[in-house]
């Protein structure tokens, strides 16, 4: 086998992995729309204990950080469906520079994807940990 036939299949499995990678990104965030669904129903709902100091205006801030980070995702989402679709350009250039500066740019993708499901796991833990304590239960 040729250096370039080893070059080729080398690339070809960055390629696939790069690829896989891409399908586990949207994956994670179609469950995070599920999450995301729950949370949003949680706070909309009425089963809190009704005189709980500043209830309102906690619920409210929550939905601005879920409306943030759903902003973030759709953002994402696109970078992702871009990436993805640069992705077949790589397999037939030849430029190095063209394909380290793909690399980086998913990197830096990467990044920004985790530090987004980073900030949901965070925003959803603190209302479950909030709205777990006040909820009404005296109902059920």
């Amino acid at each position: 086998m040729g250096k370039e036939q080893i070059r080729t299949s080398q690339k070809n499995k960055k390629l696939e992995d790069l690829h896989w990678k891409t399908q586990q990104w949207k994956t994670r965030f179609q469950i995070m729309d599920d999450e995301l669904t729950l949370a949003e129903r949680l706070l909309d709902s009425q089963i809190f204990q009704p005189k709980t100091r500043n209830l309102f205006e906690r619920l409210q801030e929550y939905k601005i950080r879920i409306q943030k980070i759903k902003n973030t995702k759709k953002t994402l989402l696109i970078d992702i469906s871009i990436h993805e679709n640069n992705l077949g350009c790589l397999l037939d250039c030849t430029d190095i520079k063209y394909e380290l500066s793909f690399y980086r740019k998913h990197d830096k993708l990467q990044a920004k994807i985790d530090s987004c499901l980073e900030n949901f796991q965070k925003l959803k833990l603190e209302i479950f940990n909030y709205t777990g304590g006040i909820l009404n239960l005296n109902d059920f």
